[in-house]
């Protein structure tokens, strides 16, 4: 076979992969659609570009059954009802009992179960039955609020760099936490803690890290639905895993984002001792511009 003879045969090759591959890859080209009609904040949801290109499974290879079923479930803002009040250390017993389901494979993009039944309600919280998918409501204190995956990209979001198109990813403490400037200390510290995400996908503007950057010193009080990250490993002794959490069950998406009012005792099932955040973000600023300058 001559030079031209190569050329043209690599040339036709190329092609056959570029279309195989084409073929192989969900497109994000569709708008995003919760499939159940409005979302639990609609009253102050923002439309962002992203909303208008990537759908509810984002990017992922066609036969990749595992993660487009898991990036749905990244994207479920239809959980409807009464949730169900948990605590911080109830994601770190949910997640000894997935450690100890035989056969049941976790830890990386390649390694996410196409059978997730095994996660339904797989342990309780108050007596009553909780496991992914369940709306629960969690309260303590947010911490290292910030954009993840910004400089590659995620999946579930269409693989787009940046700030909007990506997650918000917090830490949720009990207690008030100071992070260390060190940052083998700072994973030391976010290792003990629990997480949750904010989609960007209709993101209000009050939830921008910006603003979550205020609740340092304020109790809070999330709602979600409740979901095991398959894609990660939680933090095991001289294991550093990123992002570092005891646990890889996750408080995501989060629907509401709530403030304990000022000198009510913060009860997770008491509507009145909360105030929504949006709202508590306004007041302060309020304050702000009223306060006197030198």
């Amino acid at each position: 076979m001559n030079l031209r003879n190569h050329l043209a045969l690599g040339a036709s090759l190329g092609v056959l992969l570029l279309a195989a591959m084409g073929s192989a890859v969900a497109q994000p080209d569709t708008s995003f659609d919760t499939g159940c009609g409005d979302l639990p904040f609609k009253t102050i949801a923002k439309k962002h570009p992203i909303d208008d290109f990537c759908g509810i499974e984002g990017v992922t290879a066609a036969e990749d059954t595992g993660n487009q079923q898991q990036n749905r479930l990244k994207n479920n803002f239809c959980r409807r009802g009464t949730p169900v009040v948990i605590k911080p250390t109830d994601l770190v017993t949910l997640q000894k009992k997935v450690d100890k389901l035989e056969g049941f494979k976790y830890g990386s993009g390649r390694s996410v179960p196409k059978d997730r039944t095994p996660l339904k309600d797989i342990g309780t919280s108050g007596g009553k039955p909780i496991g992914e998918g369940t709306l629960v409501t969690i309260v303590g204190f947010m911490v290292d609020a910030h954009y993840s995956d910004v400089k590659e990209g995620e999946g579930v979001n269409c693989k787009k760099k940046g700030n909007e198109p990506n997650d918000i990813h917090f830490s949720i403490s009990t207690k008030r936490v100071t992070l260390s400037s060190d940052k083998k200390k700072k994973q030391a510290q976010l290792c003990k803690l629990v997480t949750g995400e904010i989609s960007p996908h209709s993101r209000p503007e009050e939830w921008e890290v910006d603003s979550l950057d205020k609740l340092q010193d304020a109790r809070v009080r999330l709602t979600g639905q409740l979901f095991f990250d398959a894609s990660h490993k939680p933090c095991k002794p001289n294991q550093p895993v990123n992002p570092a959490r005891k646990s890889v069950w996750e408080i995501h998406p989060t629907y509401r984002i709530e403030v304990c009012k000022d000198g009510s005792p913060c009860r997770a099932a008491v509507d009145d001792d909360w105030v929504a955040f949006d709202q508590w973000v306004h007041s302060q600023q309020e304050t702000e511009i009223g306060e006197p300058h030198d």
